[in-house]
């Protein structure tokens, strides 16, 4: 699935799919999955007419409280189709008169998981964890979002369902205000459906969160789970859940959140070792971190048995230094600031080559990040 999503309203930064050949109903704001079953004779009692009804007006709210989502009509994705036409969305986007490696830069993989790694399922907790974006994007409304949703039947790709397929359009005008909390919009398709969660923010700022892991104490090691507060959003986010940590590491997994300017983002971390009980409760800490446009924040998280370092990485704006290597006898070293594009690469523009002396023959330029806010602080002057 590609694009940009959320989650339920309960639990947001997760996906649920549902099973058309089931019923559902809400109790106390958790979706419970229940089988269907068929009256043989054709005769049912009073109670169970009664628990029908229940059931159809819950199904009734339940429809009223997801809205359907703007699907365009006749699009799949994976034939291409939603790139032809003159829809307004492809005269919008450029479609038409783009080249498709063009369109594979705007792209931004929210999840991307094929047959070999499935997610599974359970009817107890339907969700799917989303750990957010590989990288920041200028996500602006209108937004388009492609899907490619199937459920793995068999050993082979002809025997899955396609539960949807396609892609559908998301606009501020959908959206009544205040914009700063979670819709809900739902996706059908032919074997079951699909909750998207999104929120709009206005005049806000991304940020890519970076988890290390730099020391451990104690044997045996530690599981882990992190989720954040955005703003004006009550709704929890949850990044990641029950991560085993058994030495000093880095976690590879980046998170692009959005903040709203001077808003605060406040993370919640639970810590418990391996080896406690399951009667023990997790070591839970909160800390907030003040949104700050084109700045850097390390903050360190200390437990008892280990030490967390929560980083945030480049944005549009910060300053690095770059230097060629060997670096003879001209100007070698020198600050620049810079505008984050796709892939891992960087682009120096050819007039910025002269004091590197560097021409492009083999010379090796490397690029230096400076963490500490003074260093930030002397390469600005």
């Amino acid at each position: 699935m590609e694009g940009g999503s959320g989650g339920d309203s309960q639990r947001f930064g997760k996906m649920v799919v549902e099973s058309k050949f089931r019923r559902k109903r809400r109790r106390g704001g958790t979706t419970m999955i229940l089988a269907s079953t068929t009256d043989t004779e054709g005769m049912m009692d009073q109670e169970e007419e009664e628990e029908e009804e229940d059931d159809q007006l819950a199904d009734v709210l339940e429809d009223r409280k997801h809205q359907p989502a703007d699907v365009l009509e006749d699009r799949k994705h994976r034939d291409g189709s939603i790139y032809r036409g003159t829809d307004y969305w492809s005269i919008y986007y450029r479609i038409a008169d783009t080249n498709e490696n063009y369109m594979d830069c705007l792209r931004n993989c929210v999840f991307n998981r094929g047959r070999d790694k499935p997610f599974i399922v359970n009817l107890s907790d339907p969700f799917i964890l989303l750990s957010g974006p590989k990288r920041g994007i200028g996500m602006e409304t209108p937004a388009l979002l492609e899907y490619d949703i199937r459920i793995k039947r068999g050993d082979g790709e002809d025997d899955d369902l396609q539960l949807i397929n396609g892609a559908a359009t998301i606009s501020e005008t959908e959206l009544p205000p205040p914009y700063a909390q979670a819709y809900t919009r739902r996706i059908a398709g032919d074997y079951g459906s699909v909750n998207i969660s999104l929120a709009l923010l206005h005049n806000a700022i991304e940020a890519t969160m970076h988890i290390q892991i730099t020391e451990v104490r104690g044997s045996g090691g530690f599981d882990m789970s992190m989720a954040c507060r955005v703003g004006q959003i009550p709704d929890e986010i949850k990044l990641f859940e029950s991560v085993a940590i058994a030495k000093p590491c880095q976690l590879n997994k980046r998170f692009v959140l959005a903040i709203v300017k001077r808003g605060i983002l406040v993370l919640d971390l639970k810590v418990k070792r391996s080896d406690a009980s399951e009667e023990e409760e997790p070591v839970c800490m909160l800390r907030g971190l003040k949104a700050k446009a084109h700045g850097q924040v390390i903050l360190p998280m200390i437990f008892d048995c280990a030490t967390i370092l929560v980083e945030r990485h480049l944005d549009d704006g910060d300053f690095v230094l770059f230097n060629r290597q060997p670096s003879l006898h001209k100007m070698y070293i020198m600050g620049h600031r810079i505008k984050i594009m796709p892939y891992s690469t960087f682009h120096l523009n050819l007039s910025a080559t002269s004091p590197y002396n560097a021409v492009f023959d083999g010379d090796k330029m490397n690029m230096h990040v400076p963490q500490p806010f003074d260093g930030d602080e002397m390469n600005m002057h």
